[in-house]
């Protein structure tokens, strides 16, 4: 850890293991709280290229504005909480809870882990993971009640940190109570990832509507990202015109965009799986408390368990084309 960052994301857990992910570092470290005890230290470089992890530390609140930005003025409809999905032709209508109803040729659903849209399709409610995850967002200028009461999540963690260096303490010391979030975490049965319709006809779903996953691997919104670059291509496929540069029918239309959602689904359905799966397994590995585990989780798997966080990130979604 280098004093010198000027931003630290941390992920406040009351584990065995802590990992923290600082930017500019050149180490992960792993901790076992109560001891204080270091389990490991891995170099923050990807030995096959020699080529350092690259770590940016952003809130979510500017990347949605970022993004949202970039989109024409009315695109974005807020308080559009959606009750239902009706059929009509090739088209879906969209019944909204203020009474709107909107028509659309496709229909993805990004509408989180309680999604309407992954209902409509058939998936089941996302199941609990008996866990609530503590984050918050620290910065360095230098080089039921928890969730209602900021002040008292913040002392309810440092409570927590037992033995571990005061310079990492110093990390949550820093977080600012409104800059703490307690949620409890829920995940997606990896199998039905398997299994259910990730998309159907011209409807589908991404994102944490399709494969909510805990936070230990660090990659839930960030493989909604990529379900994004997936998506944009697919469906580029689907609504580009031919080379006389004619429109093709509605009914044409339609199955491209069926293909293209489906094409979709393909691509996006095992990496969702091994994202979902691994993150689940690393989480109940950093919180068992059976002591043969413990053990070969300290001694043995720890480091192996820090390698999987920055392995499960390189993955190459593709390029999207600029659009001419």
């Amino acid at each position: 850890m280098e004093q010198h960052s000027q931003r630290g994301r941390m992920l406040g857990r009351c584990s065995m293991l802590l990992v923290l992910a600082i930017h500019s570092v050149q180490l992960i470290l792993g901790f076992k709280v109560e001891a204080g005890v270091k389990t490991t230290e891995v170099e923050y470089v990807d030995k096959s290229t020699g080529v350092e992890h690259e770590v940016r530390c952003l809130r979510r609140k500017l990347l949605d504005e970022t993004l949202s930005n970039e989109l024409p003025s009315g695109t974005i409809r807020f308080s559009s909480q959606l009750v239902s999905i009706e059929e009509s032709g090739h088209l879906k209508l969209l019944h909204l809870a203020d009474g709107t109803t909107i028509k659309t040729k496709v229909l993805i659903g990004c509408d989180g882990v309680n999604s309407e849209v992954a209902k409509w399709l058939g998936f089941k409610k996302a199941t609990f993971d008996a866990r609530c995850a503590i984050r918050g967002y620290a910065v360095y200028k230098e080089v039921k009640e928890l969730e209602e009461n900021p002040l008292k999540m913040k002392e309810f963690v440092l409570s927590k940190l037992g033995k571990l260096p005061d310079n990492i303490k110093d990390v949550f010391g820093r977080t600012k109570v409104d800059d703490l979030v307690c949620s409890p975490l829920r995940y997606r049965a990896p199998w039905e990832i398997l299994w259910a319709d990730i998309s159907t006809d011209n409807v589908c779903v991404s994102g944490d509507a399709c494969h909510p996953m805990t936070p230990d691997l660090g990659q839930g919104f960030c493989s909604a990202l990529e379900d994004g670059v997936v998506l944009a291509k697919c469906l580029a496929e689907a609504f580009a015109r031919s080379s006389t540069g004619e429109k093709c029918s509605q009914e044409e239309e339609y199955e491209r965009i069926k293909m293209s959602l489906s094409k979709y689904a393909k691509e996006r359905r095992w990496r969702a799986f091994d994202l979902v799966s691994t993150a689940y397994m690393v989480g109940h590995l950093q919180f068992t408390t059976e002591n043969v585990i413990s053990f070969l989780r300290n001694k043995f798997l720890a480091p192996h368990m820090v390698t999987m966080l920055m392995k499960k990130a390189t993955y190459d979604c593709g390029m999207l084309k600029a659009s001419t």
